[in-house]
């Protein structure tokens, strides 16, 4: 270690780091665009919950069922803590899937002026 520090005396600053460290450090500072479907899938459930809100479903883990306006909005709360709760290295996009619950809000809005059909 003391021969890689002298022939790289910038890195001798981060000799003491431990890996972890350096890694959340890395995580939380970096600016790296995020890609995913779960922002479309909370507005898949949001709009099946105002469609059909007493749907029974069966969760996985634990195996009990629950009806689906129920679920959508635990996991509407649970998004909305998660957004502002402050958890250095969590890669998680909060709020998009905040914002496809309410895209999803919207557009059933949207659908249900019109009750001549049924989507």
């Amino acid at each position: 270690m003391n021969n890689f520090v002298k022939d790289y005396p910038n890195v001798s600053a981060y000799a003491d780091v431990k890996a972890s460290d350096a890694s959340n450090e890395y995580i939380s500072k970096s600016m790296v665009p995020m890609l995913g479907a779960s922002g479309a899938i909370y507005g898949l459930l949001v709009g099946a919950a105002m469609l059909f809100p007493n749907t029974q479903m069966m969760l996985l883990f634990p195996p009990i069922p629950i009806k689906l306006k129920y679920l959508a909005l635990a996991l509407i709360v649970i998004a909305l803590y998660s957004n502002f709760k402050d958890n250095p290295g969590d890669n998680v996009a909060h709020l998009a899937h905040l914002s496809g619950a309410a895209v999803g809000f919207i557009m059933i809005m949207i659908w249900k002026r019109n009750k001549t059909t049924f989507y």
